[in-house]
């Protein structure tokens, strides 16, 4: 019967798809005539249970794609996955002295983690999700002894840490969720002392402690792992302004709005100050590349709406899309992301919380991928799933444990504490 019911649901959402094809050329947009030639997917934002989109759709048909995997495939492995760290943000928001983490692990499998026990309220929210989604298993795990507002103090306290000591040429600092480890790695110069690792990670705990509590050790450790990878990250350098336009210089991310009402654009900040979009020049603004991210914002002489473009495979400036939510992304979820070299891909995420050297400071609460799918150019494009924000495209990073390169993005939900705007939604 549940598969039965998937296949109703696939069936649905693609007859709205052809709707919204066949609607395309008799709806009145408010884009120019040279612009209704796109399809525009748009939805009213709705709760935890909606169905499947025709953008959603749209990107599951990408994810199939990617993986070489049936659409049908793709929907009973990833159709979910949205929902479900749309919840998790509900427990996260409501609930930040509590929560731990959370991970998407297979087809019908995922969970929540709480520092120590599961709060009061927690459970109706999961049963929320549940209640529309019985197909899919979410187990509540207590007793991890930390929180997330933890980890995202400690990793750039330990990465700065790194950074600081002149035997250090280059650092890479991630969180382990599975083992609940802090890894720095680090290119080290050649005169450096045999005892640098030891000295290194006492100064790193020392950082750490400082950060957030002297007791984080009992639930969280730290390693510092020399590395023979002399370089450990780098950055991928019309009538409106929004996300996922093709800039003179980078991608453009989402349109945001400060707290007096005034919208923008906003792209990376190691991007350069001087952009122009479809032919106009952008006003700088201001620019955070640092502890919460990399990012910058401009304005331009025309409107700054809330779409973007989703892009396809060989395109870059089509798809349009409104943003109805802004998530936090969870590790095993299955994000995409626009860009103007290499357009939309979609993977998974690998680490929520890292930290690299940027172009003028560490840049931290940065999202690593499974895998390096973009191109110099893509930076700043937008990082979402179906009509839900999640960042923006930052650079690579070499995982020296594998070792191969891995996207990294800055995530949406910081763009407030870095700049004090916020990504428009409808």
């Amino acid at each position: 019967m549940k598969h039965n019911a998937k296949v109703r649901v696939f069936l649905v959402a693609l007859f709205m798809f052809g709707v919204l094809l066949a609607m395309t050329g008799a709806v009145a947009y408010t884009y120019p005539p040279e612009m209704q030639d796109q399809l525009v997917l748009e939805r009213v934002a709705q709760g935890v249970d909606d169905s499947i989109s025709a953008g959603e759709l749209s990107d599951l048909q990408a994810i199939a794609d990617h993986k070489g995997i049936s659409l049908q495939a793709a929907i009973d492995r990833y159709a979910w996955n949205n929902t479900f760290s749309l919840t998790v943000d509900k427990i996260r928001r409501v609930f930040p002295g509590d929560f731990a983490a959370a991970k998407i692990v297979d087809a019908g499998n995922a969970w929540v983690a709480f520092a120590e026990g599961v709060p009061e309220g927690a459970h109706d929210i999961i049963d929320t999700f549940t209640s529309s989604h019985s197909e899919i298993s979410v187990e509540l795990r207590t007793g991890f002894g930390f929180t997330e507002v933890e980890v995202q103090s400690a990793v750039p306290a330990v990465h700065h840490s790194m950074t600081n000591a002149p035997e250090v040429l280059d650092a890479y600092t991630y969180f382990d969720l599975a083992s609940t480890q802090i890894k720095a790695n680090v290119v080290l110069a050649g005169t450096a002392s045999g005892s640098v690792l030891d000295d290194l990670r006492a100064v790193a705990v020392e950082n750490l402690t400082d950060a957030t509590r002297a007791n984080i050790l009992q639930s969280i450790t730290v390693s510092v792992i020399r590395s023979d990878i002399q370089v450990l990250s780098g950055t991928h350098s019309d009538t409106e302004h929004m996300g996922g336009e093709i800039l003179n210089e980078c991608t453009s991310g989402f349109a945001i709005t400060d707290s007096s009402g005034v919208r923008g654009i906003a792209t990376a900040g190691h991007c350069s100050n001087s952009l122009t979009d479809d032919g106009s020049n952008l006003t700088y603004q201001a620019e955070h590349i640092g502890d919460y991210g990399d990012f910058q914002w401009h304005r331009g002489p025309q409107n700054h709406v809330d779409e973007f473009y989703g892009g396809y495979a060989s395109s870059t400036e089509a798809s349009i899309r409104d943003v109805d939510f802004v998530g936090s992304p969870d590790e095993g979820q299955t994000l995409c992301r626009n860009g103007k070299v290499s357009h939309r891909d979609c993977q998974e995420v690998f680490h929520t919380n890292a930290c690299t050297v940027g172009t003028a400071n560490d840049v931290c609460n940065l999202v690593v991928m499974e895998g390096s799918l973009s191109a110099a150019g893509d930076s700043g494009g937008p990082v979402y799933y179906g009509y839900t924000a999640y960042g923006f495209h930052q650079g690579w990073v070499r995982d020296p444990n594998e070792p191969f390169d891995r996207d990294v993005f800055s995530r949406a939900d910081r763009i407030d504490d870095a700049l004090g705007v916020f990504v428009t939604n409808n």
